[in-house]
């Protein structure tokens, strides 16, 4: 009977995370009706390039952001530098004659300061803040614009996807989670509002930020991106997809630096949800009460729930608890050595990432209760070894 319990609860959580809800999603999305969009807008932009010690990419980050296709009177390009010790200032002064306008933050004190220093320094209707490793198809700035022709879209987010240095796809865990994170955002979107904006590219009407305290939208230790996606949802505006507006980085060549990355968000996750889900659900809505629970809360729940489904496994019949714990051994292993190819390769993958996330976020755990937060943080070397060949 306690078996029993512990199955179905633990199994039924995980059943409806990883299949439930995305299904249901999926079909309710099915329904409702795109965002409206006027390609003809064309309100002035802000890109601000968020650096600190970059000087190994920004050159070719500045390259790309100056191929954007956006009327050039309208496009303005700022680099904001946490003040970096490398000389990246020198390589950013070199695009001066283009009208790449450098922004110096004198203190280092992590990307949100500085997105907001950002802001506060420009006078456009939007703001695209960005990383100096994410790298812009040509078109991908009017696509991600042309959403604001809803007076509700408040921000966009592009569609991220993680390549090797030669610009091929990627076939790592971080390219398996961007592929099922763009099919979801892409339902999430039409039903109510994408879980957040990604750091990598946010696009945002500038006014929201413009007349608020850093501390009243940022609570230190928190996700910068998701931070400001709920800032912009308690505002009352929805956050928005642009499907065909594509933006590369570079994935992590390293189990390190993946994993790294991973424990880092979980933690901030964490801190995010403590600091802001009670004030979301003082205000009644799709993403407050369905994807914000669902996306971000629940996730967080997901070793719990797989332990309470192996404790039942093991009242019932331990010797399936074993097995269990034997075919995901196999299939880590299988990954670290980098096998089998072919097919079977994303069937190990999609194991292997699962059960990486879920070390992860218990790791996150252990680092919140003992204190630790993210608010600055080490760049992952191997996503800044070169920039990718990308058109």
């Amino acid at each position: 009977m306690i078996g029993e319990f512990f199955f179905y609860i633990g199994g039924g959580l995980l059943v409806w995370l990883y299949l439930g809800y995305p299904i249901v999603t999926f079909a309710l999305a099915f329904f409702r009706k795109p965002t409206n969009r006027q390609a003809q807008s064309t309100p002035s932009v802000a890109v601000l390039i968020i650096a600190y010690n970059e000087r190994t990419v920004i050159a070719k980050k500045i390259q790309n952001t100056l191929a954007l296709r956006y009327p050039s009177g309208e496009k303005h390009i700022v680099v904001v530098d946490s003040d970096s010790t490398d000389g990246m200032r020198e390589e950013v002064e070199k695009f001066a004659k283009d009208g790449v306008q450098y922004l110096n933050q004198e203190k280092r004190e992590g990307k949100a300061s500085a997105i907001h220093f950002g802001v506060q320094n420009v006078s456009t209707d939007l703001i695209l803040s960005t990383d100096a490793n994410a790298y812009f198809a040509p078109d991908a700035l009017e696509q991600m614009v042309s959403y604001f022709a809803d007076p509700k879209i408040g921000g966009v987010t592009a569609a991220m996807r993680q390549v090797a240095t030669t610009g091929q796809a990627a076939e790592t865990e971080s390219e398996r989670y961007w592929q099922y994170e763009r099919s979801i955002r892409r339902a999430e979107s039409r039903l109510a509002s994408v879980c957040n904006l990604s750091g990598e590219a946010a696009l945002f009407r500038r006014g929201i930020l413009a007349t608020r305290e850093f501390s009243s939208w940022y609570p230190a230790g928190t996700a910068d991106d998701l931070s400001l996606s709920i800032t912009l949802v308690r505002a009352g505006f929805r956050l928005a997809y642009a499907e065909r507006a594509d933006v590369w980085e570079v994935a992590p060549t390293t189990y390190n630096d993946y994993f790294k990355q991973k424990v880092r968000i979980v933690v901030q996750t964490i801190s995010t949800v403590f600091a802001s889900w009670f004030k979301l659900l003082r205000k009644p809505s799709g993403y407050s009460y369905w994807v914000f629970p669902n996306r971000k809360v629940l996730p967080l729940l997901s070793p719990a729930c797989f332990l309470l489904m192996l404790l039942g496994v093991a009242f019932m019949a331990w010797p399936l608890a074993v097995a269990v714990l034997g075919f995901y051994g196999c299939l880590l292993t299988l990954r670290l050595f980098n096998l089998p190819g072919g097919f079977l390769r994303a069937g190990v993958q999609a194991g292997a990432l699962f059960g990486l996330l879920n070390v992860a976020v218990v790791l996150g755990w252990a680092r919140f209760f003992r204190g630790k937060r993210y608010t600055m943080w080490d760049q992952a070397a191997s996503t800044r070894s070169s920039a990718p060949k990308v058109k």
